[in-house]
């Protein structure tokens, strides 16, 4: 039995539309760089009064649902389908996942589908000279498809570039990233971002059905997370509303260009700063550390 690489493997998305297997074409691909799957089966053992136990006699007291985490690179160019073949759109779409979702969206991991997924949560990274990287958490309700089959490659090959004999930099990167809106509680200068998105969700199952008819979003909250220089004005017991701050991203090809009317992605931060804190080590330069918490649903 051959041992897959990386390279045998690819993620596909659709995010466009709901309840539809994405195509394996590179428009619906993800440039990951890990991927992992878990299928847990929720079991408890039986236990009887007077009867000698049996060592495999389990019974099911939940669903089994896939647990699907991906990290990867966000490629979405300014125009879109004019340097890459992957939908510009379909990428887009991705941090529209929090959103209350009648069927769920589907993903392919290589050969196996993963039917109404749902995203858990999504953090966004920044770090200096570095490409915009994403990790994902998703719950997939329907796995009936994968039962009793096995992973297997998935040939290509799946030009990412229009032209092949070009570069492509469409990856959001920290040099085309830049941070607008007030400085009063948070650091002039931003050495790092991370936002965190968190989503609860309800599964609703009728009696006698194995995948629930619908799941709920119940709660959704955005946490942004930024090192700098220092954390400005401190904070009350309340903590302060540091006012509309946007989050702007360009491809790497448009590096020095972001602003508020010129990006691909934007994040629209206006909640509450929770926590500030600096810390100094010897030898080293004071870091200011500020926590933003927003409560979306």
């Amino acid at each position: 039995m051959p041992f897959f690489k990386y390279t045998d493997l690819p993620i596909f998305g659709e995010f466009e539309s709901e309840n539809t297997a994405p195509s394996k074409t590179v428009g619906k691909i993800f440039m990951a760089t890990e991927a992992s799957l878990s299928l847990d089966a929720n079991l408890a053992a039986n236990r009887y009064l007077g009867k000698t136990q049996v060592r495999n006699d389990f019974s099911a007291i939940g669903p089994l649902e896939g647990k699907f985490s991906m990290s990867f690179i966000p490629l979405i160019e300014f125009n879109a389908n004019t340097v890459t073949n992957i939908s510009k759109n379909n990428q887009l779409q991705f941090f529209r996942l929090t959103g209350d979702f009648a069927n769920g969206h589907q993903i392919f991991f290589s050969n196996f589908l993963l039917k109404k997924a749902y995203l858990q949560s999504y953090s966004v990274k920044i770090n200096p000279y570095q490409p915009v990287s994403v990790s994902a958490n998703f719950i997939a309700y329907d796995t009936a498809s994968i039962t009793n089959t096995s992973l297997s490659a998935t040939s290509g090959p799946f030009n990412i570039p229009k032209n092949t004999a070009s570069p492509y930099y469409e990856s959001l990167h920290a040099l085309s990233t830049k941070m607008d809106g007030s400085t009063t509680n948070i650091p002039e200068a931003k050495i790092s971002i991370e936002i965190n998105v968190d989503c609860q969700r309800t599964p609703i199952y009728t009696l006698g059905q194995k995948i629930p008819d619908s799941v709920v979003l119940t709660a959704a909250e955005r946490t942004t997370t930024i090192q700098g220089e220092n954390i400005g004005a401190v904070i009350d017991i309340t903590g302060v509303n540091p006012g509309a701050t946007n989050i702007n991203f360009l491809p790497l090809s448009h590096a020095g260009s972001p602003s508020s009317s010129l990006n691909v992605l934007s994040f629209d931060i206006n909640g509450r700063i929770t926590s500030q804190q600096l810390s100094v080590a010897q030898n080293s330069t004071l870091n200011g550390r500020v926590v933003i918490k927003e409560v979306i649903l």
